[in-house]
This record gives structure tokens, sequence and C-alpha cells, in this order.
């Protein structure tokens, strides 16, 4: 059938989920607020195919713990299984009901029991792994029933629902008498199925879909038993007594008006209960009047019962529905690609509307190439073209560049409203050029690289103390058939001679001699071109008076007879055992001892106040600093709350360090007068303020290195302790939280490569670990994790946790996706999946928001929403969301956790981050920004101050082409791609 204005032919399917799932032990996995299964957007495999390949369930682990069952149904066509997990079972034989088999897997019925080990990212898996096939230009509905509980099994069917509620039945025992009948179903955590008078279509309804365990009623051809229904003139316990002139129904005191419907068929005056009837046809019934001999002692029996689930049982069932729009003729016409001369690029298999997937290889020297699809119905269609992830505009089409190795190419065929119809996926291999003997990767035994390395880059200087004379190598080569040799060129002696080194393995020793060494790295690839890397190495001379020469080649020793005699010289008198400057000039205003206490160096600092408050007083923004030598604690004693008002007010700062830590004291940012009122309101210059820079405690320590090694982090830095305390009177007190970020420097131990840090953490007493915006940064000749927190004190360390989620490799939101998620913001689904098109609820966004801005502790202020239990996985996410006004409910004050969370009250939660980073900046009035954007004015009335603000930011990108979408709902990838840009934005994380 042809529409007006060539509107394309379309098919609706409609893909039905319904997910029922009851809840689960805690202990087993920290489960989503409410579990669904989001189908996610079906890929085509031709016109008639596809998968739900981007399924996903919002909850992770095991199902429950005594298994269960899963149904996937289609209203035509067929359905093709693909690999199914240990564990997962497909009923091929079916179960039995009173002798009569069902539940039994079909092509379009698929059923399959599950075991107490098996996870939702099995069934997920299996999901993903159907094969879907419609019938051409029908409708296809998919269900999806998860039922945990119990594997299905002879006596008891699988659940069927209806109109919200859920149905079983249960054969017959030995006897089905009508008390018999109320026990089943009692047992069965129901009741028997009690119809309304007024409405036996959905009785009728109910009936039929157990229509197979019907059994012929020899006194009414062409009617059939099939269960009692709960109407009854008897009473608990024994229900076999009457005690009403009518029938009432089971679960409450209320008579049914069954006998004056006109369904009602008269058997006797003597009857007590009520019992169904289904016609052959199942396309009637009727209510039948029974002693209490019916299913016992009398001929007359029901097969068994239809038992309805109590609400109680049922209230964490869920119903999803997802409707997606897929377009006969939503494919493309033509799609070529051109190299840059103009010339073709074959396609493998040729092009075919109806095939999806296709490769292509490409020279070296191709960079750029240009793609031009064309799709079968330009005026009601638009084409999307991505390059590796991102959206390319139509005025680059002609000239995509190529990246070395694998390039996926991605062409979307989208409807009016910016509906996905279909999509092609090109896969296009640019050769690789010769690696030349490239490394990825050199790490010294001790120090680090300057710059920090990179492949590219051959000259690296680094150096090292006098008391190092020799150190070693670890060169990784891309080619991991290379050869690597490395060499110290020894200007005495000649060349050192080289030694082989196997890829990603340490060296042999390289000696050094004081002063500059230069080490030689050369790789070789199969071809024999091959890649030197150069390292000088400075190793200090020390003072001259140190008489350790004899590991220097050509030194002159004091043997035999003579020899030549050395005038010693008078070394400089050591400097203190403090670095106090003011400005970078040396100023006494603090002194130091050493000692050691339980094996650990302790520096104590004693800063002069009297100096110190001259020091301040010699204008605004000068900068004092307290540097130990020491890697162990350092005490810093002697400054009052009242100094650091004085470097409040006077723009100065001071920073405490060691070769652990710095610690810029926060002195503008803390709540003074608060902190007094908690000492008695004693004068600033009263209350001692106390600075520690320490390693953690040894219990911390190991705690933490178990909670990585069970996490799957690698902790870079044993845990640093940075404390402020403020004491009077004998009472000690900390500041809390900060009214702004301030940075802290955690310093990364030497021979750490800096490309190899995620984030910093804050580590709590457990060991476990939480996020904060984190920068690497070099200071000196030394790197620094520099942490931006709201804290005054806590336990601090570095991480490495790289991700890469397989389901994100050729997604726009890679990058993000696997930041954020690396930060320990957010988790993925298991199996090394993340599901980035799934939905997020507020209460995920909330939590995402709270650790993504490292705000998240262990013990949070009690939450102000009435729906939020203090039991819900949510609850500290959401009560310090709402203490820093990052959240807020809605106008009857519950906050809604379980509800997806549209793209407007994203951006309205953003906006407020943003302005907890950057304070100065409240949201303006201005909101013509949003005209930009072709649904602009659809953002409500309350959040177009927060969305302008973003725009102007630039951390709003818009949804498809200048298109907000504000009432839509907000993907996985979306989200972290949102938080990314944040916190890039404010440079709280490296960009």
């Amino acid at each position: 059938m042809k529409l007006k204005n060539r509107r394309i032919l379309s098919v609706l399917m409609a893909i039905v989920m319904v997910l029922t799932i009851l809840p689960f032990h805690p202990s087993q996995v920290r489960a989503a607020a409410t579990p669904a299964l989001d189908p996610g957007t079906p890929v085509r495999l031709s016109e008639t195919t596809y998968q739900l390949a981007n399924a996903a369930f919002g909850s992770t682990g095991v199902v429950k713990a005594t298994g269960g069952y899963f149904t996937v149904a289609v209203n035509n066509g067929s359905i093709a299984v693909g690999t199914l997990a240990s564990g997962i079972t497909e009923l091929t034989d079916g179960i039995k009901i009173s002798g009569i088999t069902t539940d039994k897997s079909s092509a379009t019925h698929r059923i399959f029991n599950f075991t107490s080990s098996n996870t939702y990212e099995d069934i997920q898996a299996a999901i993903q792994g159907m094969t879907f096939k419609q019938d051409s230009e029908k409708t296809q509905k998919v269900t999806v029933n998860v039922v945990p509980g119990a594997p299905l099994s002879d006596g008891k069917t699988s659940a069927r629902a209806y109109d919200g509620r859920y149905f079983v039945y249960v054969a017959r025992q030995n006897s089905m008498t009508f008390n018999d009948a109320v026990t089943t179903a009692t047992n069965n955590k129901g009741h028997l199925v009690e119809p309304a008078a007024n409405n036996p279509a959905e009785m009728l309804a109910i009936a039929s879909m157990f229509n197979e365990f019907k059994t012929s009623f020899a006194g009414m051809p062409g009617w059939n038993f099939i269960s009692f229904i709960g109407a009854t003139k008897t009473k608990a316990p024994n229900w076999d007594t009457a005690s009403n002139t009518l029938t009432t129904y089971v679960t409450k005191n209320q008579y049914t008006g069954l006998e004056q419907s006109n369904k009602y068929k008269f058997n006797g005056d003597d009857y007590v209960h009520l019992t169904l009837l289904l016609d052959t046809n199942n396309t009637d019934i009727r209510y039948l009047g029974v002693n209490n001999t019916h299913g016992g002692t009398s001929a007359y029996k029901d097969p068994g019962v239809i038992v309805e689930y109590n609400s109680d049982f049922t209230r964490d069932f869920i119903t999803e529905t997802t409707e997606v729009d897929v377009l006969e003729g939503s494919s493309l016409k033509e799609l070529q690609l051109k190299n840059e001369d103009g010339s073709g690029i074959d396609l493998a298999p040729a092009f075919d509307p109806s095939q999806t997937r296709y490769t292509a290889n490409v020279p070296n020297d191709v960079y750029n190439i240009s793609i031009n699809p064309t799709a079968q119905y330009p005026e009601d269609t638009e084409v999307r073209v991505n390059l590796n992830g991102k959206e390319v505009a139509v005025g680059d089409w002609d000239n995509l560049p190529l990246e070395e190795g694998k390039n996926t190419v991605t062409v979307g065929v989208y409807d009016k409203n910016g509906n996905l119809l279909s999509e092609y996926a090109i896969e296009i291999v640019r050769e690789k050029a010769s690696t030349g003997g490239r490394l990825t990767s050199l790490v010294p035994s001790t120090g680090s690289l300057n710059p920090a390395f990179d492949p590219e880059r051959t000259t690296y200087t680094m150096s090292v103390g006098k008391s190092v004379y020799e150190m070693q190598l670890t060169p990784t080569s891309l080619d991991p058939n290379a050869k690597i040799a490395i060499r110290v060129v020894d200007d005495v002696y000649g060349d050192d001679d080289w030694q082989e080194v196997a890829s990603g393995s340490l060296s042999g020793n390289l000696e050094l001699n004081r002063g500059s060494n230069t080490i030689v790295v050369r790789v070789t690839d199969e071809d024999g071109q091959y890649r030197e890397y150069t390292v000088t190495v400075y190793r200090s001379y020390g003072s001259s008076s140190d008489n350790d020469d004899d590991d220097d080649k050509g030194s002159n020793g004091g043997g035999g007879g003579g020899g030549s005699t050395t005038t010693p010289t008078t070394p400089e008198a050591p400097k203190g055992n403090l670095d106090v400057t003011l400005n970078g000039n040396d100023n006494p205003f603090a002194t130091g001892t050493v000692s050691t206490s339980n094996g650990r160096t302790v520096t104590a600092v004693k800063v002069d106040q009297g100096k110190l408050t001259d020091a301040i007083s010699q204008g605004t923004g000068q900068k004092l600093a307290i540097h130990s030598p020491n890697e162990g604690d350092m005490t810093v004693e002697g400054l009052t709350a009242d100094t650091l008002k004085q470097l409040s007010d006077k723009g100065a700062s001071l920073e405490i360090s060691n070769l652990l830590a710095i610690y810029p004291v926060p002195a503008g940012k803390m709540d003074l007068s608060a902190v007094a009122g908690q000492l008695d309101n004693a004068a600033l210059s009263d209350i001692a303020v106390r600075i520690d820079i320490k390693r953690a405690s040894e219990d911390v320590i190991a705690s933490a290195k178990s909670k990585a090694a069970a996490e799957g982090y690698e902790l870079l830095v044993d845990p640093v302790d940075l404390d402020l305390t403020f004491s009077h009177g004998g009472q000690t007190v900390r500041a809390g939280q900060l009214n702004g970020y301030a940075v802290k420097y955690i310093a990364l131990p030497e021979g750490v490569d800096p490309n190899r840090i995620t984030t910093g953490v804050v580590v709590n007493p457990d060991g476990s670990v939480y996020h904060l915006p984190t920068v690497v940064t070099k200071i000196g000749d030394r790197y620094f994790a520099q942490i931006n927190d709201l804290r005054s004190s806590g336990t601090y360390s570095v991480i490495w946790n790289p991700q890469d989620f397989d389901d994100v490799r050729n997604h726009w939101g890679k990058e993000d996706v696997n930041n954020i998620a690396a930060r320990l913001d957010l988790k993925g689904n298991g199996n090394n999946t993340f599901a980035p098109n799934r939905s997020v609820t507020r209460s995920e966004f909330a939590e995402i928001a709270v650790l993504g801005l490292g705000l998240m502790r262990q013990e949070a202020s009690q939450v102000n929403f009435p729906d939020v239990s203090s039991s819900a996985w949510y609850t500290n996410a959401v009560a310090i969301a709402d203490e820093y006004d990052i959240v807020r409910g809605y106008n009857d004050g519950d906050f809604y956790g379980d509800k997806q969370i549209t793209r407007e009250q994203a951006f309205a939660i953003i906006a407020r981050a943003y302005r907890l980073i950057q304070s100065e900046n409240a949201a303006g009035q201005d909101t013509s920004v949003l005209a930009q954007y072709k649904d602009g004015a659809e953002v409500s009335n309350w959040a177009k101050a927060d969305v302008a603000q973003l725009i102007q930011a630039g951390i709003i990108q818009g949804n498809g082409p200048k298109m907000l979408n504000p009432q839509a709902t907000i993907t996985r990838a979306e989200a972290t791609a949102m938080i990314a840009r944040m916190l890039k934005t404010t440079n709280l994380i490296d960009k």
C-alpha cells in the first residue's frame, strides 16, 4: 500500500518486555532500585531478522539462590536460540499437569530454567544471542518473562499475566475438594480466582490462558470443568457447612453476585460452592453450583485450580513496555566509499540494502576517505554517519580521517523524530606502517623519565641520587617480535656491549657514573629497521667530602707506594632539616627536630608565631612554605586558628610538605566561627592548630590493599594521612567539610609511570575507597596526584583502574564511559559490558553525581525525603546530594528515586554541581541561548536558567542536530558524558 508523499510503508514492531522479578538477598548483589530489562535498540540483520543485542538488565549478579525460569515469546515468526550459559536449560520436553504437557519450548515460545548459580548477565547474554524472525509486514510482539523463585517442574505452570495480575495453574491432587482447593491456593502464595459478576469477559480471558487443562462435563455437552473459583456459602476453616444463602468471596466477606449473573448455571438448591466451566471453543464461561462432594467422592472433578498470586507476593513484579518503530524501506539505496583520488573502495560483500555488515581494506598511505550514503526515501528519513564512535557532520563526509588499524564507520537511517530505523556498519582496516621499532613504554627501576614517556619521542632525561650506582630499564615494544638491545655509552672506555632484553622484561644492571650518563635503547623490527631512544641520566655528585669514589671508573686509588694526595675542601655548613621559605627565600619562621618512633622517622615542626605573623604582614599574597626532606611522619604545631584567619585575610598561602605529600592549608575555606563554637566559643588565638602528614596505619594499608585486590584495581601509593585539627581545653575537633574545593598533592613513588594514573581516592577506615577528582601534575622533578577535595582532612591514595567495556568499543561515548567507570563512579553490568543505552533512574544519577564530585562518604546525614528508606542502597548518595542542594524532590516532598530521570532533570543536577565547584557562577536569568535549539522552548520554566548556564559553559551538547530533548530520558552513556564534561570544564580532572 502506497501512502501519500511517498510515505514509507511501515511495520510497527512492539517489543513488550514483561520482567517478573522477586527481591533477592542483598549479599548476592546490590540490585538497581527497580530491577528491569532495557531492550535497547534492535540490531537488524536483514529486513526480517534482528537481534536484541543491546538488551541489558538493570541488575547484576546471581538472580535468586533458588533458581527460576524465563520465557521469550513472539506472536508471529520465530526465535532461534544462540549459545546458553552453563546452568540454563531449554524445556524442550515441557512439563506435565495432570498428564497434559505444557510449557514446552517451541520456535515461537522459548522456555528456559536456570539454576541458583546463574546471573542476570547469563540471561542477558541468552537474550542478546537470540535471532528473531518476523513475518513480512506483520507486527511482532516479543514478551520476556523472568521469574526467580524455582525452576519449572511438573505440577504447576509458568506464571501468566493479565491486566497486571499473575496467575498459575496447579494440578489436582488425589482429592481436590473445595477445602483442598483453598489450601492449595494458599500454599502457592495466592488465592482461588474470584470473578467479578459484571465482568465475565475478564474471567473468560483468564480461563482461556489455561484452556488446555479443561476436562469434559458429561452433564453438559460442550462444556468443561477447569477450576474451583473463590465463591462459597461456607466459611473457614473447613469450608464445608453453608452459613450464607448466597455465595461470598473467600478472601473477603462480600457477596459475589454471581448467582444473579447470566453466566450462572443452576444445578440444584443444595449447592454450596461454585466451579468454573469453559466451553469447548473457549468462547464462553459458566459458574456452576456444586456441593461438598465435588472433587472428592463425586465423579465430577476439576483437573486443577487457577491460583491468583497475592498482591504482596507480586508487588515487586514489573511490567515494562517499550515500542520501537522499524520501517520497511528504511534501508539505504546506495553506499559508496572512495579514496582521496576519487577511486572506489571495494566493500565485502558488495553493497546490498538488506545487508548491514561490511568490511574494507585500504593501504597505509590512504589517510582520508569519502562516503556517500543515499537513503531509499530521503524525504522521510535522515542519514547520520559516525566514525569511531563520533558523529561526523554532513559537510565532512568527503574527508573522513582514518587511523592506522581498524576504523568503524556506522551509517544510521533515522525517521523525522530521531528514531533509529536501521544501521549499517563498515569495518575499515588501514594497513599499519612499519613500526620502525617503536616502544609502547619504557620504565626505569628508579626515578622517572622527563618528560613522561611518549612512543614518538626519543630523548629523555632523569636524575638520581649519588647513592644510585646502577639501574635497570623495562622496555615494551609495539611489535612483540621486535629485538631490543640496551647499552650505556662510556666516554672513557668506549661503548659498552649491547645487552639484549625481552619485551616487557627488566634489563640487566646499567652502571652509572657520577654526573651525566647516556643510555641508548635500540628497537629493531622484523624488516631490520630500528629506532633508538636515548635516556640521559644525571647521577648527583653529593658533597666533595664524601669518600666513596671506588664505584667510579678511572678514579685514583690510594694503594701502592705513592699516589697523589688531594687536599680536602671545607664542606658547607649543612642546612637545617627543614626548608622554610617566604616567597621562595629562606625565612626562619619555623624550626624542626628529627627523631625515630616505632621504626618511623618523625619530623616535629614548631612555628614561631611572632615570626610567622611578621612574614604574613609583609604584604598581600605572601607564599609561605615548610618542607621536610624526610619521607616519614611530619607534625606541625605552633599555629592557631587566628593564624589561619590572618592567612585568609591577607590572601596568603601556607604549604606543608614532605616526600609523601604537599598540604596547602585551606585557611580561607574553613568556617572558623563554627570551629570556635565546637570549642566553647574560645577566642581564635586560644585555639591550637596541628597539621600532620604521615603514612597511614599498617591496618589501614593492609585493608586498602586487600580491597584493591578484591575489586580489581591497583593501589599505587600506600595511603597517606593528611590531618588538620583544632584543640582547646582538652577538646580536639576538625573543620569537616570545606566551603569550596581545595587541592592536596600526593607524591607518586619513583618508578610509577604518570601515564598509568587513573585517579586519587579517599581511603575509608575499612580500606574501601571513593573517587576524588584528580589531575596528574609535575612539581619540580616529581609527579603528583593533584586531588581536588572538599574535606579538610582524610586518608588519601592513588589508583590505576583502566576500563575497556566490550559494548562501548564502537560507541560514541567510549572515552567518557571508560574514564568515569575507571574512577569508580559507576559500575558495568558484568561480563565486561556497560549497557550504554540503558536509561538511568533518579537515584542512579544522584549516585553518579555524588561519586563524580568526590562527595561520597560512609556516614551521611539523615535523608529528608519520606520515600527514601534508610535501607535503600542509594540512601547515602541521595542524602549527600540533598545536603549540597544538588538534587531536589517533587512538590509532594518525595524523591521518586526509582523513576527514570529526564534530561532536563539531569541538566539541573549538573548545573547545581557546576555551581558547587564554581561558586561565583550563579545561574543567570538570560535564557536566550535556548533559542539555538529547535526544542529549546520545551524546557520547563524551572529548568531554563540551569540549562542555559550549562550551554554557556560548554557542558551541554544537544541530542542530535540542535535538539535538547528535555523531556526524554537520559542514557548511561549520556550521563557519563555530562559528568565528564563538567569535571573537565572546571579543571577538576585531566582533559
